[in-house]
C-alpha cells in the first residue's frame, strides 16, 4: 500500500479503480437510465471518475442527494437511477430512496416528500469508467412538483448489513455545476464539493415528465424501525392522492395483514386523518381502513397504530399492489417496510469490515475465555461473532489477555481490545480501549500479543461486549469501527459482577528470563471491605509443570498471622489458614521462581481459591512467565507496518555490517546481535549509516544503547540522533554519521545497540508505526578503572598497574 492510499483510507475516502458494469435491477415496466431515455435528467458526463462513501468511523447513517429541476410544471419524477459499486465484498444493499423539497437552508434539502425501501443487487466492482445503474420506480410516491426543485437521493447505514462499504459513483469534471449534497447522522446538509472539491456530481439520474392525474398510491414506515422483543413501534401508512383534483374515496376496505409474529399492541393508539373507520384491535394480526374513507384532493392522509412483537428477526410488511381501491383507481405498486425485533449481530455495536484481506485472530485467552479459531487467511468473516463465549470480570480486578494471529506477510499488525464498560452501545468512551501489542510475520501457530487488562472500578454490572481487533496500521490509530484494509475482529461477551469479597492479583517480574534465572512472583491479596478478612483455608498457588520455587526462595509475606510455605524446588507456594488481609487494604506474598525448560508458562489461580470469612475470591488470577529469550527479547519489539524501508549498512567501531537495500526484503527488526564491537567508558566512536528511503522522502536515523543494562532504551542519555537520509536507494553511497560518547557510568558487560530509520520523524526504540527498519547489535563494555588507572580498549595503562591482562567482560542477560 502506498503512503497516499493509506492516508485516504484513514479518511474513509475509498477511491475505486472504478467498475465493470454491474447488472441493473429494473422495476417492472421501467426503462433504461442512459442519456437517450425520454424525460431523463442527467448532470454527469457519462464517465465515472471515482467513488464516494462514508464509513461508520465518520457516521452511523449517511444521506446524499442530487438536485433536480423540472423543465416545466406541474411535473413528476417517476424513476431514479443510482450507480452503486463495491468497496469491499458487499453484493447487496438495503437502503431507502428519499425525496426532499428544496425548502431547506439556502435552498438545500428540507421537507421530506416521501421515502421508499429499496434493494440494490447484485452490486459489482467498478473496473472501468462506464456507469452502470440500478433503476427504481418512484411512482408510489406520486410526486406533484408545481414549482422549484426537489432532491432525489438515498439514506443508508455507513457500514451496511453484511459488512463492507458501498460507494456512489462520482463525476469530478462533468458539465453541470456541483450538484451533490450529503449529511450524516441527521446533521446539516452541505455541498459535497465544499468539503471535497473533486466530488462534483453524484451518479444519480431522475426520469420525469409532466404530471397527469394518476391513481392514488401509498407508502408505509415503522418508527422506530428497530425494537427489542415486547417493545412497540408505530406503523404509519400514508395514502397519497397528489395528482387528483377531487378526493379519492375508498371503494373497498384497505387491509394490512401484519407479518407473522407482529401484532397490534395492547394499547393500539390507532389514529386516522382519512376519515371513515380505522379498525385496529389489540392483539390482532391485521388492521383495516373501511371503505368510504377519503383521501383529500391533491393531498395525503395517514392511518397509524402501535404494533409489537416478541419474535426476533426482520419482519417485512407488504401492502400489495391494488390493495388500495378507490374511485380514482388502485395503487400500481406495493408499499413495503421492515420492522426489526432484537439486535442482529453486531448490533447495537458498529460493524467492522476489512477491505482487502481477512488475516485472522487465531486465539484469545482472557477472563475465563480460551477460544481458538481458524488460522486460514480469508477463511472467516471480517468480524466474527463469538458472543456465545463469556468471560467473567470484577471491577478493580486485573486480567491477563493473550491474542494470537496470522499476518500472512512481514508487515506489523497492531492488536487492540475494546470493552463497553458503561454499556452505552459503543466503544468510544474514555478507558474503553486497550493496546495489547503487535504481531509481526506470524505463522499459523500464532504469535502472541499480551497485556494486563485493568477493569475500571466504575464498570457497570451486567453483560457487555468485548471486541478484539488486529489491524495492519500505519497512519491512523486502530479503531473499533474502522479498519486499514488487512486484519480481523472478534466480538465476545463479558459479565461484570460487583465485588465484595477479597481478590487475588499476581505478576512475574521480570516476566521473561533465561532458563535457570529467577523471576519474582508477587501475589497481592486485596480486601474491599472495612473488616479484616481471615483466611478460612490454606491458600495455595500451584505453578505450571516445569516451574519451581528457586534455589534461594527469598519468600516473604506481609499478611498478618500468616505462615508461608515455599520450599526450594517445590511446585507451589501456600499461605496457611488464619492469615489476615487488612480492611480496605491489601497484603502480599513474594517468592522467587525459576525453570530449566524454555517455553511460555501461564500460572492460573482459579475462582474461589482464596477462601476467607468475608467470601471467596470471585475471579481467577493469571500471569505469564516466559523462560528463554526470543529475539529481540529481553528488549522490546519495533515494527514498521507501513513498509520496511531498510538500513543497508552500519559502521561503528569493529562493526561494518552491510545488508539488503531492497524494500520489503528484510524483517522490520534485523538480528545482528552476533556482530559486536568493544567500547569503554569515555570512548567517542563515529557511527555511519546508509539506507533506502523508499523514494524522495526524509528518513531519520536514531541509535539507542542500553548503557545501564536494564533491558530498556528509555533512560536519559541512551538515544542518539545520527542524521537524516533523503532520496537514497541505500546503495548510492549517501551516508549520515554522528559521534557517540560512551558515558562514564556505562555498566560493564554485553549490552544492546539498536539502530533505527523511520520516515517523517525519529522512531521510538519500541515504535509500532511508520516506514523504516531497525537493526540490533551487541556492544561489549569494558571495566573502566582498575586501581584508579583508566584502561581503554582492553589495553594496559601506560603507567601504573591495570592488573595485567583483562579478563573478558561477563555477559549481561
Amino acid at each position: 500500500m502506498s503512503r497516499l492510499t493509506s492516508a485516504l483510507a484513514a479518511l474513509g475516502l475509498l477511491f475505486g479503480t472504478t467498475p465493470a458494469a454491474h447488472a441493473a435491477t429494473v422495476a417492472p415496466g421501467a426503462g433504461a437510465c442512459d442519456n437517450a431515455t425520454p424525460g431523463i435528467v442527467v448532470h454527469d458526463d457519462d464517465t465515472v471518475d471515482t467513488g464516494y462513501s462514508l464509513t461508520v468511523w465518520v457516521a452511523h447513517t449517511w444521506e446524499f442527494a442530487e438536485k433536480f429541476t423540472p423543465a416545466s410544471y406541474p411535473a413528476t419524477f417517476s424513476a431514479a437511477c443510482f450507480d452503486f459499486f463495491q468497496s469491499s465484498g458487499l453484493s447487496s444493499l438495503d437502503f431507502e430512496i428519499v425525496v426532499w423539497d428544496d425548502d431547506g437552508v439556502d435552498g438545500m434539502p428540507g421537507t421530506e416528500l416521501g421515502r421508499l425501501a429499496a434493494t440494490a443487487a447484485p452490486i459489482g466492482d467498478q473496473s472501468g469508467t462506464t456507469p452502470s445503474f440500478f433503476r427504481f420506480d418512484l411512482t408510489p410516491l406520486a410526486l406533484n412538483i408545481d414549482s422549484g426543485s426537489v432532491y432525489v437521493g438515498a439514506r443508508l447505514p455507513s457500514t451496511p448489513a453484511g459488512g463492507g462499504f458501498v460507494d456512489i459513483a462520482v463525476d469530478s469534471d462533468g458539465p453541470a455545476d456541483a450538484s451533490g449534497y450529503d449529511r450524516h447522522d441527521g446533521n446539516g446538509w452541505h455541498p459535497i464539493a465544499a468539503e471535497f472539491p473533486g466530488y462534483k456530481t453524484l451518479f444519480i439520474r431522475a426520469v420525469g415528465g409532466l404530471l397527469g392525474p394518476v391513481a392514488p398510491a401509498l407508502t408505509q414506515r415503522f418508527e422506530p424501525e428497530l425494537i427489542q422483543p415486547g417493545e412497540t413501534s408505530r406503523l404509519h401508512v400514508q395514502l397519497r392522492n397528489i395528482s387528483q383534483p377531487t378526493p379519492a374515496v375508498l371503494s373497498a376496505d384497505l387491509i394490512d395483514a401484519l407479518p407473522a409474529g407482529v401484532f397490534v399492541a395492547a394499547e393500539p393508539n390507532a389514529t386516522t386523518s382519512c376519515g371513515g373507520t380505522w379498525t385496529a384491535d389489540a392483539g390482532a394480526a391485521s388492521v383495516r381502513l373501511l371503505s368510504g374513507a377519503q383521501i383529500p384532493a391533491a393531498g395525503t392522509c395517514e392511518v397509524a397504530v402501535d404494533v409489537t412483537s416478541s419474535v426476533r428477526g426482520r419482519h417485512p410488511n407488504t401492502i400489495a399492489a391494488g390493495a388500495l381501491a378507490t374511485d380514482h383507481g388502485s395503487n400500481l405498486n406495493p408499499a413495503e417496510a421492515t420492522l426489526q425485533v432484537g439486535y442482529l449481530f453486531p448490533q447495537p455495536y458498529c460493524d467492522l469490515p476489512f477491505l482487502w484481506a481477512v488475516e485472522p485472530i487465531t486465539h484469545l485467552a482472557f477472563a475465563g475465555i480460551d477460544h481458538a479459531s481458524d488460522a486460514t487467511i480469508d477463511g472467516s468473516p471480517p468480524l466474527e461473532d463469538f458472543t456465545a463465549f463469556v468471560g467473567d470480570v470484577v471491577p478493580g480486578g486485573t486480567y491477563a489477555m493473550r491474542v494470537e494471529g496470522t499476518t500472512g506477510d512481514t508487515y506489523g499488525h497492531i492488536v487492540s481490545a475494546y470493552v463497553d464498560w458503561n454499556q452505552d452501545g459503543d466503544f468510544f468512551d474514555y478507558g474503553e480501549a486497550y493496546a495489547i501489542g503487535s504481531l509481526v510475520d506470524a505463522n499459523e501457530v500464532g504469535q502472541p500479543a499480551t497485556a494486563q487488562i485493568a477493569i475500571p472500578a466504575d464498570a457497570l454490572p451486567g453483560t457487555t461486549r468485548l471486541r478484539i481487533v488486529r489491524d495492519q496500521e500505519s497512519f491512523p490509530a486502530v479503531d473499533a469501527c474502522y479498519s486499514d484494509n488487512f486484519g480481523q475482529a472478534e466480538d465476545y461477551t463479558l459479565t461484570v459482577t460487583p465485588n465484595t469479597a477479597p481478590t487475588v492479583v499476581k505478576q512475574f517480574a521480570p516476566s521473561v528470563v533465561p532458563a535457570g534465572v529467577p523471576s519474582r512472583l508477587t501475589l497481592t491479596l486485596a480486601n474491599p471491605q472495612e473488616t479484616v478478612a481471615a483466611l478460612t483455608a490454606t491458600f495455595t498457588d500451584t505453578f505450571p509443570v516445569g516451574v519451581v520455587v528457586a534455589d534461594a526462595p527469598n519468600a516473604s509475606t506481609t499478611c498478618a498471622d500468616g505462615t508461608l510455605t515455599a520450599a526450594a524446588g517445590s511446585g507451589a507456594v501456600s499461605l496457611a489458614a488464619g492469615a489476615k488481609i487488612p480492611g480496605n487494604g491489601s497484603c502480599a506474598i513474594e517468592v522467587d521462581v525459576q525453570s530449566a525448560i524454555e517455553g511460555r508458562y501461564t500460572n492460573e489461580i482459579p475462582i474461589g481459591a482464596l477462601k476467607t470469612d468475608l467470601g471467596d475470591s470471585p475471579f481467577h488470577a493469571s500471569a505469564e512467565l516466559k523462560i528463554g529469550y526470543t529475539f529481540p527479547e529481553p528488549y522490546c519489539r519495533i515494527d514498521f507496518p507501513g513498509e520496511v524501508d531498510p538500513i543497508s549498512r552500519v559502521v561503528f567501531g569493529d562493526v561494518d555490517q552491510a545488508s539488503s537495500a531492497e524494500i520489503g526484503a528484510s524483517p522490520a527488526i534485523e538480528d545482528f546481535t552476533m556482530v559486536s564491537t568493544r567500547v569503554a567508558p569515555g570512548d567517542s566512536l563515529t557511527m555511519t549509516v546508509e539506507g533506502n528511503t523508499g523514494g524522495n522522502f526524509e528518513t531519520f536515523v536514531t541509535a539507542y544503547v542500553d548503557w545501564n543494562g536494564n533491558h530498556s532504551f528509555a533512560d536519559p542519555g541512551e538515544a542518539y540522533d545520527i542524521g537524516t537520509l533523503v532520496n537514497s536507494d541505500g546503495s548510492d553511497g549517501q551516508q549520515v554519521r554522528a559521534q557517540i560518547l560512551v558515558p562514564a557510568s556505562a555498566a560493564p558487560g554485553t549490552t544492546r545497540l539498536r539502530v533505527t530509520k523511520n520516515f517523517g520523524e525519529p522512531a521510538n526504540a519500541c515504535s509500532t508505526f511508520g516506514y523504516g527498519q531497525a537493526e540490533d547489535y551487541s556492544l561489549i563494555v569494558a571495566t573502566p578503572v582498575v586501581d584508579g588507572i583508566f584502561c581503554s580498549g582492553f589495553e594496559d595503562g601506560e603507567s601504573g598497574v591495570c592488573g595485567g591482562a583483562h579478563p573478558a567482560p561477563s555477559p549481561r542477560q
